[in-house]
């Protein structure tokens, strides 16, 4: 027996009492910046060092290897795909065996090429600041979020290349 559901589109009239003193929402505005008792992060951009990857996974990349790709096309494969697995890893490289900077190695987003982390779009850096964050959240965010052309992540959807 087909059961059906009907759905009609109502309007109620609903009153909304106000007070008439102003509201204070204060106690429930987000506190900017350092707050009494804690401590800033460090700032990894200022001492030089470059964001650090999570180790990989070397049995898979041990298996990619076997199958005869080189240990620089295993690593980014498995950078690629969240080094989780073998079989993800090799679909990613089946997918790009014909991108011309298959054999450059990996680098860390926002990390240009030499190792020098990567200057960021004032304009997106001005975009982010008028949202709220400051300067060095800004220019740290960017740069964690940008890939090196070696790196573009490919999306399927309607052909276009983001990156």
């Amino acid at each position: 027996m087909p059961f059906f559901v009907q759905v009609f589109d109502t309007s109620l009239e609903v009153p909304l009492i106000v007070p008439e003193t102003p509201i204070n929402f204060s106690r429930y505005l987000v506190p900017r910046g350092v707050q009494p008792g804690e401590h800033p992060l460090p700032d990894e951009t200022a001492s030089g060092s470059t964001p650090s990857l999570p180790p990989l996974n070397e049995s898979a990349s041990q298996q990619i290897q076997e199958m005869g790709f080189s240990a620089v096309q295993a690593e980014k494969a498995l950078r690629m795909t969240g080094n989780t697995s073998a079989e993800a890893a090799m679909q990613w490289l089946f997918e790009h065996i014909d991108d011309e900077d298959l054999n450059v190695p990996f680098q860390t987003p926002g990390q240009g090429a030499g190792g020098a982390v990567a200057e960021v779009d004032q304009g997106k850096m001005e975009d982010l600041m008028g949202m709220g964050f400051d300067e060095h959240m800004a220019k740290r965010a960017l740069q964690e979020t940008v890939l090196p052309p070696s790196n573009r992540v490919y999306m399927r959807f309607a052909g276009t290349v983001m990156g």
